[in-house]
């Protein structure tokens, strides 16, 4: 039988586990240890071979990073919070919609190569490892609600590295405050705003200052 060949994030997840990856197939059937150190592998592969496609030029698509804390509103930190994740579902890819708002497009740095780190060949039983199933599988769930925009390249989970590929130029600090007056906002979310998706703005001179 000829394997199907990876191309993109999601295949490689697909392929990997030899399952759809949608919600009602992984709450059935969450993704065990075994499972997570062939993905583990087969990731670190995709990565090391990936390339981010280059942005066009009237395209607006920042790096974000979802290994920031809830209190960002940016979702759920997946790296350092283990255990208990069943209370912020939805929490991540919600936070990542309200952005395509504002932009073509987004590269997120993807927490899943960090907690998979902990799934090697002969030390996926361990403690650590064993802790991180929650974590991972409330990840997959996330990711499966939004892999048709991932598949489509609207949305971009890549390893550290590749977001430097997709930096622009940072906006000089009173230029970000002007800008940042600009905007009406009553929750004070403005710097994160800022830093993320108007220093795309900037380099694409798509906000004026009237």
């Amino acid at each position: 039988m000829e394997t199907k060949l990876s191309t993109n994030f999601i295949d490689v997840i697909e392929n990997t586990i030899g399952r759809p990856l949608l919600k009602k197939e992984l709450l059935k059937r969450p993704v065990g240890s075994k499972e997570l150190v062939n993905l583990g592998m087969a990731l670190n592969d995709f990565n090391n071979q990936y390339k981010l496609p280059i942005k066009k030029e009237t395209d607006l698509r920042p790096s974000i990073s979802p290994r920031l804390d809830t209190i960002y509103d940016l979702g759920f930190n997946y790296v350092s919070r283990i255990h208990d994740v069943s209370q912020f579902q939805g929490a991540f890819t919600g936070e990542l919609k309200k952005y395509l708002l504002y932009c073509h497009g987004l590269v997120i740095e993807d927490p899943l190569v960090y907690l998979l780190d902990y799934f090697r060949p002969g030390s996926s039983n361990n403690q650590h490892a064993l802790a991180r199933l929650p974590a991972i599988n409330s990840l997959l769930l996330e990711y499966s609600d939004i892999s048709d925009l991932i598949r489509s390249g609207i949305v971009f989970p890549v390893s550290e590295p590749q977001c430097s590929d997709n930096e622009v130029p940072y906006p000089e600090d009173c230029l970000l405050k002007e800008l940042s007056k600009r905007i009406i906002d009553k929750n004070d979310t403005i710097p994160q705003l800022a830093a993320f998706v108007l220093r795309e703005q900037f380099r694409k001179n798509s906000f004026i200052i009237i």
